[in-house]
């Protein structure tokens, strides 16, 4: 998959609440993070705390943010939605797209 490909798809994924559906963009463009863990800094999880680490991360660690996010939404259903609203989500994406540039 070109990064192009991988582009249009994270673009059309921010249009969606759907779990299912980021989680099988995220294995599309092989950036499922399993260990995503590893690259948090906070236990247990903060994820807003974990966000601020946005401005400097580099692609791992965006997709890695990304299922965090993934997983808060199994334990806070519409905790993904919220993110959405508040452009959080998009900030992400934008960030993982500039590094496929």
């Amino acid at each position: 998959m070109t990064n192009k490909n991988k582009q249009l798809l994270l673009t059309q994924v921010l249009q969606s609440a759907d779990p299912v559906e980021w989680y099988r963009m995220l294995k599309e463009i092989r950036a499922f993070k399993t260990d995503y863990l590893h690259y948090m800094t906070t236990d247990p999880i903060n994820a807003d705390k974990e966000l601020e680490r946005l401005e400097s991360a580099d692609y791992d660690l965006c997709a890695a943010l990304l299922m965090m996010l993934l997983r808060e939404e199994q334990h806070r259903s519409g905790s993904l939605q919220s993110r959405r609203d508040s452009g959080e989500l998009a900030t992400l994406v934008t960030r993982m797209i500039q590094f496929l540039d």
